[in-house]
């Protein structure tokens, strides 16, 4: 049977996703209109609101500014306060007041029995004789009279026949916003929120949550009137402070420091929402299960025979000798086995002459190096050798056997064990122990001061670190031949030089120059040598192979400190000035890594 057939069975349900897409279109249209309709209604309810606090607080300030023309138009003091008692016996609103006249004297007032003129009042009245109308932000209820309304002070310039005469300030509460939060309702369960901009609860619909309007500021209550504004801003739903999702909307008051919040539960704004949904997704999993019923009954063989072939597949790379057999009515299914047993039969073919071409070429480049490398010693030698042989009896024959003996014998004894170390094929294996940093390099600085070789050239070690879990000798070994590249480059560029190593656990730094812990032990191996041109230093990031005089041979020194590095999941960064010198930084961890590490494709670092 073909695929083909398959297909056209397949093709008899894919009724369902036209109509799966189109549920989901009509109900996200639905709820985008829903929502937007509802929150709509929310906003006009609130620009409503706010509009009768509006104009609420305008009375409130006409009315105050009546007042203080009254007061002042008085002929004598006694007049001015009789007035001034009867305006505020008259509006139970009206708190504390005080008349100013142009010299900020005050000259009626009134207040509560045993108090005394705010000092902030001075203020108000220094702005109103400025001919600048001031309104304060909304004032807590103080905690002595926990049944008080919020307050708010204003300040306004007393005019009379156009000239400005004084100032009124008073302070009045909030009852009178009351009766325009408390009439509305919006649906079975939606109430009208007034709060200042600090988020106080001034005036509220529901009675069981106008209780909090009472309260003193709380940092919970502000926070969830701040929650329930950004959640009407961003249109999405909130709990309020009875932990009820609603829907929020909200205005601003225009001349009063507060905003409207319209509120409505959840459930009842979204409730025909909530029966369409249901009604789409029961359709929905109509049609998921009438699929899943024709993909089982016609799609089994199909499946099965695929399932085999991913299998086959994943197990390939490990096995490409590995055949894939497979017994299916399906032509399609037969030749892709086919295909992928000539694919895997050509991979191993490749992958085998891709292991002799790699050997080959790395045979040849070490072999070219060596014998680059291994010429020099090797002639000196020899000729040591021939001429004592002629002339055994003269001692400038002995003396020249004798340095040929302590400066090239030496150094084809280093070059076979670095070699001998690459064979490992880049995992030497590891023999950790605790070691000191700054021992095991003044050891190494003992070592190459005793060469002969190096005798102009001065060695040093700085700095200490504490113990670290490292393998003693093939650390031991990169840090020779790093500090014996170092002495090769100054000995290159004059008859002397210095190469200093120096230990330090300051950790490693990253990309921005941020320490990234002290759990890393440093060496830092400097020489004054002739530096390293800056494409070669990029070349040091891919070979192995590079050369201890830093312009030719093949260098087995390098690739054994990078084998070191990679075995102790350590890195190595390089910079380098020609003429100058170079630095070679070795990072290693200060324990050993806790799973095995095959080493980064790339671990060096050039600046």
């Amino acid at each position: 049977m073909r695929v083909r057939t398959y297909g056209f069975l397949l093709l008899l349900v894919v009724g369902v996703a036209p109509l799966t897409i189109y549920g989901a279109l009509t109900l996200t249209r639905a709820r985008v209109t829903s929502e937007h309709q509802i929150r709509a209604g929310h906003v006009q309810v609130a620009r409503a609101i706010a509009g009768r606090v509006g104009v609420d607080a305008s009375s409130k300030r006409a009315l105050i500014a009546a007042i203080g023309a009254a007061v002042m138009h008085a002929d004598s003091d006694r007049e001015r306060q009789l007035i001034l008692d009867a305006y505020v016996l008259g509006n139970p609103a009206l708190q504390e007041v005080v008349v100013y006249d142009r010299e900020r004297a005050p000259v009626a007032q009134h207040f509560a029995s045993g108090s005394s003129q705010p000092a902030s009042f001075v203020d108000f009245a220094d702005r109103a004789l400025r001919d600048q109308r001031s309104q304060s932000q909304v004032i807590t209820t103080s905690s002595d009279d926990a049944l008080s309304a919020h307050t708010i002070i204003i300040g306004e310039p007393v005019v009379i026949v156009g000239a400005r005469v004084g100032a009124i300030v008073a302070r009045y509460d909030l009852v009178g916003v009351w009766p325009a939060v408390n009439s509305v309702r919006v649906g079975e369960t939606g109430f009208i929120r007034l709060l200042s901009y600090d988020g106080r609860l001034l005036a509220h619909g529901h009675p069981e949550e106008r209780r909090w309007v009472f309260d003193s500021l709380d940092s919970d209550d502000a926070s969830a009137n701040a929650e329930l504004v950004s959640a009407a801003l961003l249109g999405t739903p909130v709990n309020n402070l009875s932990q009820v999702p609603v829907v929020a909307s909200l205005a601003i008051v225009p001349g009063f420091p507060g905003v409207v919040v319209v509120e409505q539960e959840v459930s009842e704004a979204f409730s025909g929402l909530r029966s369409l949904e249901r009604n789409l997704l029961l359709l929905a999993l109509a049609g998921l299960a009438f699929a899943i019923l024709i993909g089982v009954v016609f799609g089994r063989e199909l499946v099965h025979a695929l399932e085999i072939v991913r299998r086959h597949v994943e197990l390939l790379p490990g096995n490409l000798n590995k055949r894939l057999n497979i017994d299916s009515r399906l032509v399609e299914v037969q030749k892709l086995a086919d295909t992928l047993d000539t694919m895997a039969g050509n991979l191993q073919s490749e992958r085998e002459e891709a292991k002799s071409r790699a050997r080959l070429t790395t045979f040849a480049r070490v072999a070219a190096g060596l014998a680059h490398d291994l010429r020099m010693p090797i002639d000196a030698v020899r000729g040591a050798v021939e001429l004592v042989c002629e002339r055994p009896d003269e001692p400038a024959m002995r003396r020249l056997l004798e340095k040929s003996r302590v400066r090239d014998i030496p150094r084809l004894t280093r070059f076979m064990d670095d070699l001998q170390r690459l064979a490992h094929e880049g995992n030497p294996r590891l023999e950790y122990e605790s070691v000191r940093p700054a021992e095991l390099a003044a050891e190494v600085r003992a070592e190459l001061a005793a060469a002969r070789k190096w005798s102009g050239v001065h060695f040093e070690v700085i700095g200490t670190a504490g113990p670290a879990e490292l393998d003693r000798n093939l650390l031991r070994r990169a840090l020779l031949n790093l500090a014996g590249n170092g002495a090769d480059a100054c000995l290159q560029h004059r008859p002397s030089g210095q190469v200093t190593i120096e230990v330090d656990e300051s950790g490693r730094r990253d990309v921005h120059g941020g320490e990234t812990g002290d759990d890393f032990i440093v060496f830092r191996i400097s020489d004054t040598g002739v530096g390293i041109e800056p494409e070669r230093i990029e070349s040091l990031k891919h070979s192995d192979f590079q050369s201890t005089k830093r312009t030719s041979g093949v260098g087995l020194g390098l690739g054994v400190v990078r084998q070191v590095l990679d075995a102790h999941a350590g890195s190595m960064e390089i910079t380098s000035t020609v003429g100058v010198g170079s630095q070679f930084t070795i990072i290693l961890p200060r324990q050993p890594p806790s799973q095995s590490h095959g080493g980064a494709p790339e671990n060096i670092v050039t600046h």
